[in-house]
């Protein structure tokens, strides 16, 4: 059943009701449907492609491209395996460790997504006005629409192609402390394990005001020192932004910082199925290590020992996966020995 709700289960499903509607009277409504739906995903990863074309030529290393059902990895293509990611989403990270640079980088890949959406929407259109295709003009349109939308300037739970190109046009702390999230971010997307990580980052990290905008230290900071000195060291490092308030608006940029007060009580030994609920109504599978984990240990607390063997085997094979390609799990899987132990 779990599959059927998945991104690629009612991708397939949706698929067999269009084609056997085919056979029925609702054949041309179906047709229309699954025709624009195709026609938003091909939107949607056109956009994400652009962002990463434009940050590999600039520099960037490519980590993996999502649109609809579909993942593409540096060396595989696997299924999408989150909502939150079917409407596209574009991973990449700097190789170099020149702030200057990267800043200049990362407007490229900001301004990739939108500005090939222009070109496609515009081409779009015109091969639809030669050829009378309306399919090419319903493309353009939807290219020309999404191009608006990532370029308007917002912050919402995540900021805009066109709010980020802005700061990284300024020249002041915001952007210095955003390009430095981004280097962060490299050493968090390396093979590198926790304890190989640049001393140097993890200072600066350290010095860096706690706010929603840089949770990406919080992660940081809390895997190299929970591989280093352990969980209350790690989990004490980054009190402040346990501290920070978790809003509607917010509790994506803030599930770490959430799931982390739960691993607090579960450590010291006052967790309860109340409590981890809560705390757990304030989290997304948009992030899925720290999801299932969350629902791991709240089945284990209410006794349910098949659902409990069910999320961690799940979770585990979640971690197994990335530990191919990134370090920082094997932060997580530390961790997860040590909550299995206190549970």
């Amino acid at each position: 059943m779990r599959f059927w709700k998945s991104p690629i289960g009612v991708t397939l499903l949706f698929t067999a009701v269009v084609f056997l509607g085919q056979f029925t009277n609702f054949a041309e409504s179906l047709r229309v449907i699954g025709v624009f739906a195709l026609i938003a995903i091909a939107t949607f990863f056109i956009h994400e492609l652009g962002h990463v074309v434009f940050g590999v030529v600039a520099g960037y290393q490519f980590h993996f491209l999502t649109a609809g059902p579909i993942m593409i990895e540096r060396k595989r293509i696997t299924v999408n395996p989150s909502w939150a990611y079917f409407g596209g989403v574009a991973s990449c990270s700097p190789k170099t460790d020149d702030l200057q640079k990267i800043g200049r980088q990362h407007f490229w890949f900001a301004a990739g997504g939108p500005m090939v959406s222009l070109l496609f929407g515009i081409v779009s259109l015109i091969a639809g006005a030669l050829l009378e295709i309306q399919a090419f003009t319903l493309f353009a349109f939807m290219n020309f629409a999404i191009f608006v939308v990532t370029m308007i300037p917002f912050k919402g739970g995540f900021k805009s192609d066109g709010l980020i190109m802005i700061e990284l046009m300024r020249n002041d702390r915001e952007k210095e402390q955003f390009v430095s999230s981004l280097l962060l971010m490299k050493e968090m997307m390396s093979p590198a394990v926790p304890t190989e990580w640049s001393r140097q980052m993890i200072d600066h990290a350290r010095t860096v005001p706690a706010n929603e905008n840089n949770m990406s230290n919080s992660y940081l900071l809390f895997y190299y020192d929970l591989c280093d000195s352990g969980f209350e060291v790690a989990s004490n490092g980054v009190a402040s932004y346990k501290a920070l308030p978790v809003t509607k608006k917010n509790k994506m940029t803030m599930q770490f910082a959430t799931h982390l007060k739960q691993l607090d009580a579960v450590m010291n030994g006052h967790a309860t199925p109340k409590q981890l609920r809560e705390l757990h109504s304030m989290m997304m599978s948009v992030e899925p290590i720290s999801y299932k984990r969350s629902e791991w240990m709240i089945a284990k607390l209410e006794g349910n020992e098949t659902l409990a063997k069910k999320k961690l085997k799940e979770h585990r094979g979640d971690i197994k996966q990335g530990k191919k390609q990134f370090g920082f799990y094997v932060a997580e899987e530390k961790l997860t020995d040590l909550i299995e132990q206190n549970l």
